[in-house]
C-alpha cells in the first residue's frame, strides 16, 4: 500500500513517465526504510537512468527497473577518465 502511495504521488505530482513510474515502483520495494526515489532523470546513456534516492550518491537504473546499481559512473575522454556529473 505504501509502494503505491508513493507511485501516485510521483504521478500526479512530478508527471512521471510509464519508464519512470516503473522504476520508482522496483527500486522503492528494494531501499531500505525511510528510503524513497525523489526524482528520476534520463541519463546520457540510452536506457539508463539517474534515481535520487535522497542519498549522497544517485543509483543508475535500466529502464525497466530490473538492474542498478549504485556507485560512481565514468566517462573515458581520450586517454583519460572522468567522473560523470548529470547537470
Amino acid at each position: 500500500m505504501k509502494t503505491l502511495l508513493i507511485i501516485f504521488t510521483f504521478m500526479f505530482s512530478f508527471n512521471l513517465s510509464a519508464d519512470d513510474l516503473l522504476i520508482a515502483s522496483k527500486i522503492n520495494k528494494v531501499l531500505p526504510e525511510g528510503l524513497s526515489v525523489q526524482s528520476i532523470k534520463k541519463s546520457q546513456i540510452e536506457s539508463l537512468y539517474i534515481v535520487d534516492i535522497g542519498d549522497l550518491q544517485p543509483i543508475y537504473a535500466s529502464a525497466d527497473g530490473e538492474f542498478f546499481f549504485y556507485g560512481e559512473l565514468y566517462s573515458v575522454e581520450g586517454r583519460c577518465i572522468a567522473k560523470y556529473y548529470q547537470e
